[in-house]
């Protein structure tokens, strides 16, 4: 690092190993931390993804389970009106059903992805499995743990990556 590079930018690579942000200790010591290109976060998403899918299947799986005896109940409380819904042949009645259906699964695939990332985070230090396998932690400025607010505030705004 010469003298006229800023303090935490990123160095010129000339070893070939990828960009790379120098942080300086108390101590003034130069750390230089690999930064994770595109492919890194891809591939550790992708294997979250497979794991955050085979998450939500169980939990359906023993929803369905759990939940069965619970929606005859519901079912027999509202009586006629259950009837009804279920047994319409209006069209817009259906896809309005379909709609709602998919917007409750949507939210719950949300939800669970969301739990997955914070907690995992929270708890291994800012990696999930798919940034454990991979070799990426999450981390703050200065190379610094996350903050479980930081966690929680970064994994809110996951929203924003789908948006077009």
């Amino acid at each position: 690092m010469n003298d006229g590079q800023a303090r935490g930018a990123a160095p010129e690579d000339i070893t070939g190993l990828g960009p790379r942000q120098v942080f300086h200790s108390a101590e003034h010591v130069a750390l230089e931390v690999p930064i994770a290109g595109p492919t890194s976060r891809i591939l550790a998403y992708a294997i979250d993804s497979v794991c955050v899918s085979l998450l939500l299947a169980g939990l359906f799986a023993a929803g369905i389970f759990l939940v069965g005896p619970f929606a005859e109940k519901v079912l027999e409380w509202l009586g006629p009106l259950a009837v009804e819904l279920q047994n319409t042949t209006d069209p817009e009645a259906q896809t309005n059903r379909m709609l709602w259906l998919a917007a409750g699964l949507a939210l719950v695939q949300f939800a669970g992805e969301w739990v997955y990332f914070i907690v995992l985070e929270l708890v291994t230090g800012g990696r999930s499995i798919g940034k454990a396998l991979i070799g990426l932690r999450v981390c703050r400025d200065g190379g610094l743990p996350v903050t479980p607010v930081a966690v929680i505030v970064r994994n809110l705004l996951r929203i924003v990556d789908v948006l077009p």
